[in-house]
C-alpha cells in the first residue's frame, strides 16, 4: 500500500487555518507528550494524511489506501476508463456474447492438440 508521509510531531497548540468550505468551527487541540493528536469521533478508524506546510502549519486530509499492485490502474487513464465503462456496462446488463465453444473444440481437433 502507499505509505502515508511522516511529519515531525511537537508538543503544544497549533492554530488551524480553516478553508472556506469548513463546516464546523475550528477548535484548538493539544498534542500530547508522545506527539499524538485526538481528532474526534468523526475521524475514528479513518486513514488521514498529515502534511507539514512550509509555514509549520499542519494540514490533515482524509485518504484512502490503494494497494501497490493496483496503483498502475490509477496512473493509466485509458485503462481506468475502460474498467469503469465495463463496470457500468455490467451494471446495466450489457454483455458481449461469449466465445463459440463448439468452434473452439473443432479447431483443437483440427490442430491435433
Amino acid at each position: 500500500m502507499t505509505a502515508v508521509p511522516k511529519t515531525r510531531s511537537g508538543v503544544g497548540h497549533s492554530t488551524v487555518q480553516p478553508r472556506t468550505r469548513h463546516r464546523k468551527p475550528v477548535s484548538p487541540k493539544t498534542v500530547d507528550s508522545k506527539g499524538r493528536l485526538a481528532l474526534g469521533k468523526e475521524f475514528a478508524n479513518q486513514l488521514v494524511i498529515v502534511r507539514e506546510l512550509e509555514d509549520g502549519d499542519l494540514q490533515i486530509v482524509r485518504a484512502k489506501a490503494i494497494p501497490e499492485r493496483e496503483q498502475w490502474l490509477y496512473k493509466n487513464p485509458k485503462a481506468l476508463k475502460a474498467l469503469l465503462d465495463g463496470l457500468e456496462d455490467a451494471r446495466n446488463g450489457r454483455f458481449v456474447e461469449g466465445p463459440d465453444m463448439d468452434a473452439m473444440d473443432q479447431l483443437v481437433k483440427e490442430m491435433g492438440i
